[in-house]
């Protein structure tokens, strides 16, 4: 994994984290952030939010893509990101909607107001609340 100081800042440059979660994630964290100062955007694909560095990775990330999860990882995602929106059955009943659908996804865009793109099914269906 190069270091950030070797980025091209007049560049876009793009890292992607897959199946990292049993590693060292130092240089993840320092990715997320102090990457926006190398022009670099990040995705980290895990198979468990609960496990990802929560001052770093999870305090820093700006979308989220679930696909089905256990009811742990639901409670810490609703806790660090939703419970200020919606309650948390509501936000269960949306999962449980989203992910009865094939391959079909939660997205959590914390950029966006919340009843105008915040909560998704896939990419493109807004859920307003």
């Amino acid at each position: 994994m190069p270091d950030l100081k070797v980025l091209s800042l007049e560049q876009k440059n793009l890292m992607i984290f897959y199946d990292l979660l049993l590693q060292k994630q130092n240089k993840c964290e320092a990715y997320y952030v102090r990457g926006r100062h190398s022009n670099c955007d990040c995705l980290y694909l895990s198979q468990n939010y609960f496990k990802l560095p929560r001052q770093t990775i999870r305090e820093n990330a700006n979308f989220f893509c679930l696909f089905p999860q256990d009811q742990k990882n639901i409670d810490h995602i609703f806790n660090d990101h939703v419970s200020q929106d919606m309650m948390k059955e509501q936000f269960k009943k949306l999962c449980k909607h989203v992910w009865s659908k094939p391959y079909n996804f939660v997205m959590i865009d914390l950029t966006s107001p919340k009843n105008c793109g915040k909560y998704r099914s896939g990419f493109d269906d807004f859920y307003i609340i």
